[in-house]
């Protein structure tokens, strides 16, 4: 069916071709003159042309006649490029960019051969999208928009901080050009308008409802939340309008740490915290602020060292244990009176777990015992070995030798 109406001229002469329309049966005839002429030459167009990563160029293939006459051979030559890598050609002379480069494009048949150039340049963005397709805020708050552009290989990347914003009204609403809040949109009066992204001469729309509701509850989440130190949590504010409706308002309230010895957060909501410890978070909105708890606590304890290591004491005498905690960060801490202490064998030696004498063993008869500090699952063990007390030093009376 490809090839339906292709003629190839077999021997010199003339004959009539012929089509007909089976549905009613009308005729059609026209003559085909074959001469004796051979091939001469083959013009490829266009001779140079460009095309972005993914796009598509068609060639045509004319051939020259030894007797003068052309002829279109852009179906029945052979295409090539010198390089797949680069670009692909197909059949009938559609070349598609592959990768950047330049390569050349061949047409040939019956050993006459054709070129031309092709540039295949880096992928250019043929749309964009902006996201919310529309979007509705009240007056003096703002909305995040998100440009996504497709590429003429068919990939799509988000250019929210590269493509240009516009705003149909900024009477109704603005939007921000300004690197870190770029495509954020804020309300500044009532009414619809439209929000543009541009990049190259491509561009994208999207609309923004802006209405006179008033802000009457404003939501803090997560409420009452922990991270390690040095970690960051990301808070969002949702406020609740007169009208019934929800909005988004982490963009639009001002972010504050009572304690930012305790913990730092920036004006998108991204808190960080700085040192074990509590904070309250709080978000604020015109005259309204609402607060949440946020405790930054110790990265969780990896391996115990228990010291003194090895030791041991006579019957009756006491040892103090300390017990130092090896934390995920690599620091380290005292936990002496966090783990909880035990004696292999308490009829050698015991081992206090009460609060104001954790740690502290006492020798009760002679052998050998293993002493555990354990904490949330991680332990670590010495042993401590009682021996009997010494007798004590006998009183010996000097007399001195006297020789006769």
């Amino acid at each position: 069916s490809g090839s339906k109406g292709l003629a190839t001229g077999k021997a010199p002469g003339v004959t009539n071709i012929s089509a007909t329309d089976t549905a009613s049966g009308i005729k059609g005839t026209a003559p085909l003159l074959v001469t004796t002429a051979t091939l001469s030459s083959i013009a490829v167009a266009p001779l140079n042309s460009v095309i972005a990563k993914g796009a598509t160029q068609p060639f045509t293939a004319i051939g020259t006649f030894s007797d003068g006459s052309t002829q279109d051979l852009t179906t029945s030559v052979q295409w090539s490029s010198s390089d797949l890598g680069v670009a692909l050609i197909s059949g009938s002379g559609l070349a598609l960019g592959v990768n950047p480069g330049t390569v050349t494009i061949k047409a040939t048949s019956q050993g006459v051969s054709g070129t031309a150039i092709l540039n295949v340049t880096a992928a250019v963005v043929t749309s964009i999208a902006v996201a919310p397709g529309t979007a509705t805020i009240a007056s003096g708050t703002k909305t995040q928009y998100v440009a996504t552009g497709t590429f003429s290989d068919g990939t799509s990347q988000v250019l929210t901080s590269v493509v240009n914003w516009t705003t149909g009204d900024s009477t109704i609403a603005t939007i921000s050009n300004v690197a870190g809040t770029k495509g954020r949109a804020t309300g500044t009066g009532v009414g619809t308008t439209t929000i543009t992204a541009e990049l190259n001469g491509v561009s994208g729309s999207a609309s923004i409802i802006v209405t006179n509701a008033v802000l009457h509850g404003l939501d803090i989440t997560p409420a009452a939340s922990s991270i390690l130190k040095g970690a960051t949590q990301q808070f969002t504010a949702t406020g609740t309008f007169s009208d019934g409706s929800t909005q988004d308002l982490t963009n639009s309230v001002q972010w504050a740490s009572t304690l930012t010895i305790i913990a730092t957060i920036d004006q998108t909501g991204l808190a960080t915290g700085v040192n074990i410890g509590g904070t309250l978070i709080s978000a604020t909105f015109n005259t309204l602020t609402v607060y949440t708890q946020f405790n930054v606590v110790a990265p969780p304890v990896v391996s115990i060292i228990v010291t003194p290591q090895g030791t041991g004491k006579p019957v009756g005498s006491t040892l103090q244990f300390s017990a130092a905690g090896i934390a995920a960060d690599g620091s380290r801490q005292d936990v002496t009176k966090k783990v909880t202490w035990t004696s292999s064998d308490p009829s050698i030696a015991t081992i206090s777990d009460l609060s104001g004498s954790k740690g502290i063993a006492t020798a009760v008869s002679p052998g050998t015992t293993t002493i555990t500090a354990t904490l949330n699952g991680v332990s670590n063990s010495t042993t401590f070995t009682v021996f009997t007390t010494p007798p004590p030093p006998q009183n010996f009376v000097y007399l001195p030798m006297v020789l006769h």
